[in-house]
């Protein structure tokens, strides 16, 4: 946006004779003042800059030969009068577009994750039963060798993968139906008996509508709850403690009675 500013007349001389052009009197920095009708001035800026003066550097502006801010392709976007962002191209990122991102490429195997070490190198991640730099071969092991998977489940590695019909460490256990009217498709695994219209009653050690979800009691072992608190297994890696009157707290630490030590003393008075 151009803009004008006003000067009232000025001349100079012994008698005031001589009228003085505004632009002896500015400096545009990089651009040619230009003088206007009613001695106004204005500052026609290069490429690159702005304001009264042409002060203003645009901070997403280069020439040829210049080092643009935003590298590989980035977009510049101004966001004030001397900040910007780079807004990256696929495969960069970082303030500048300047940190390439190697997993971009998509070297791992589609079943393997991707990540980015501190020397800028791509790692694969494997999943269980599949190995080599891009995780793309299966790990022979002699688990698989007796092919222990009944009821056609598939053998990876050190596990089994099971129809949907069978579980059990070799697929060796059939699922129960138990269909209900939100799952008409449930099915209880690992012992669980189905009780019509409600769903699976698991057994000891399993959780979940289809009792499928191994719950662990190792998380109590040693018992986390202090104070003779009571440790239950909750969730499958989770537990709650029962805590004995007088104590509460996640592990049953803290005292619900403050005077059940009898802080206080007997004072000489």
């Amino acid at each position: 946006m151009k803009m004008t500013f006003s000067f009232a007349l000025i001349f100079l001389g012994l008698y005031c004779q001589t009228y003085a052009n505004p632009c002896a009197l500015v400096t545009c920095t990089q651009g040619t003042c230009v003088m206007l009708a009613n001695s106004s001035f204005l500052c026609l800026c290069p490429a690159g800059r702005s304001g009264q003066y042409c002060e203003i550097i645009d901070p997403c502006f280069s020439t040829p030969g210049m080092i643009a801010p935003c590298r590989n392709g980035g977009t510049c976007v101004r966001l004030t009068a001397s900040s910007y962002t780079c807004t990256c191209p696929v495969g960069f990122t970082g303030t500048a577009c300047d940190i390439a991102n190697p997993c971009s490429s998509m070297p791992c195997a589609s079943n393997a994750t991707c990540a980015t070490l501190l020397n800028g190198s791509a790692i694969c991640i494997c999943p269980v039963g599949m190995t080599g730099s891009s995780c793309n071969q299966t790990i022979s092991s002699s688990f698989c060798a007796s092919s222990p998977c009944g009821n056609n489940g598939t053998c990876n590695g050190t596990t089994c993968i099971c129809p949907n019909n069978t579980t059990g460490t070799t697929c060796n256990t059939t699922k129960i139906p138990c269909p209900t009217t939100s799952r008409p498709t449930l099915a209880c695994s690992n012992g669980g008996t189905c009780v019509a219209g409600y769903g699976c009653f698991c057994n000891a050690g399993f959780a979940g509508d289809g009792c499928d979800t191994p719950i662990s009691t190792s998380v109590c072992s040693p018992n986390p709850c202090q104070n003779n608190g009571t440790c239950i297994p909750s969730g499958t890696t989770g537990y709650v403690c029962v805590c004995p009157s007088n104590f509460t707290g996640p592990q049953c630490n803290l005292v619900t009675n403050s005077c059940l030590y009898s802080p206080c003393k007997f004072l000489n008075l």
